[in-house]
């Protein structure tokens, strides 16, 4: 069984791809296992997968990421501390 990644998810790649790669200090959680799907789902007390971390504190979903890229604050957000 194959799915096809949401247009959320999709969007979302494509924001993050388009950012320089020193900006950049984001993991993504594997969504192949139900187990840590639903443990990181706890953990970061946020309802969808994928989640979006930079320098270890939760920043939210496709959902928020693409907001903020949309008003212009992603790029800021997602630099490393000094």
């Amino acid at each position: 069984m194959t799915s096809e990644p949401s247009p959320c998810v999709e969007g979302l790649t494509w924001i993050l791809g388009e950012l320089p790669s020193h900006t950049l200090a984001v993991a993504f959680i594997p969504t192949y296992n139900p187990g840590l799907r639903e443990t990181i789902k706890t953990y970061s007390q946020w309802p969808t997968i994928p989640q979006v971390y930079c320098n270890g504190e939760f920043m939210g979903g496709a959902d928020i990421i693409i907001e903020m890229h949309e008003a212009g604050e992603l790029k800021g957000a997602l630099q490393s501390p000094e």
